[in-house]
């Protein structure tokens, strides 16, 4: 026998005059977005696929192969034609060292340098200008003084392109930096498209150097230190009209 709410002294449920159910109000999100796209790009593949068979005893590494596959694709098919002319353009063109020594300088931490007495100390009577927001207060207004990740309150203010390859540090009787430095962006070149290499250039080495809002974001301090050690990557959303905003996704490494 069915089950009847009569049988068990229920009064008969009314009928329901609109079976539409109700949607909750939940707030719109953004599409979940591949964080490699390249790795599912076919032409790239047969590319890379080509390169591989071409250089098969480069000494080039991984970091060499991961520039390859997330490098603009009419850079890609301008080495892969070089590459095709002669086993010599083949075996220079996949030598690695430049990317493997661009990936140490990225992660290269600057010594501190602590001021002299008369740096560290302003003339009596001297006034103290007034300054503008400054970068790090912007990105903590930015943030929400939280982890982009973690949304954990206690952070760490973190550049994103190091100050250890910053211009002005990077000049002067120190060769060793300046060679770090102009063999970072002369690698960068290899892989990018050369105008666009000297607008990202341009942008942190102009006036205010790297002390730029968008060159920095929030991290809590284990964050800051698994991100600076490149056990995950950050990958830049959108950039608000009214302003650097950015809203990061993180992916892991492999």
């Amino acid at each position: 026998m069915e089950p009847s709410s009569k049988l068990i002294g229920f009064d008969e449920a009314p009928p329901i005059e609109n079976p539409t159910m109700p949607v909750a109000d939940i707030p719109w999100s953004p599409p979940p977005i591949d964080p490699l796209p390249e790795l599912g790009d076919t032409e790239r593949a047969k590319l890379i696929d080509r390169l591989r068979e071409k250089a098969e005893k480069s000494e080039a590494d991984s970091t060499h192969w991961a520039c390859l596959w997330l490098s603009d694709i009419e850079c890609l098919r301008e080495t892969v034609r070089v590459a095709e002319i002669s086993q010599t353009n083949a075996n220079s063109s996949m030598r690695g060292n430049s990317t493997f020594t661009m990936l140490r300088t990225w992660q290269t931490r600057p010594r501190n340098i602590a001021l002299s007495e008369t740096q560290g100390k302003r003339k009596l009577g001297e006034e103290t200008p007034k300054q503008k927001l400054s970068a790090k207060t912007a990105c903590l207004e930015r943030d929400d003084s939280s982890c982009v990740i973690t949304n954990f309150p206690l952070v760490d203010v973190a550049y994103i392109y190091p100050l250890s390859l910053k211009k002005s540090e990077s000049s002067g009787n120190n060769k060793m930096s300046t060679d770090k430095y102009v063999n970072f962006w002369t690698t960068l070149r290899l892989f990018w498209p050369k105008d666009q290499v000297d607008r990202w250039e341009a942008r942190l080495t102009g006036t205010n150097g790297t002390e730029l809002c968008e060159n920095l974001l929030c991290l809590s301090p284990d964050a800051h230190r698994l991100w600076g050690a490149c056990y995950f990557a950050l990958q830049l959303l959108h950039l608000r009209d009214d302003g650097p905003e950015q809203t990061e996704h993180s992916a892991s490494s492999p």
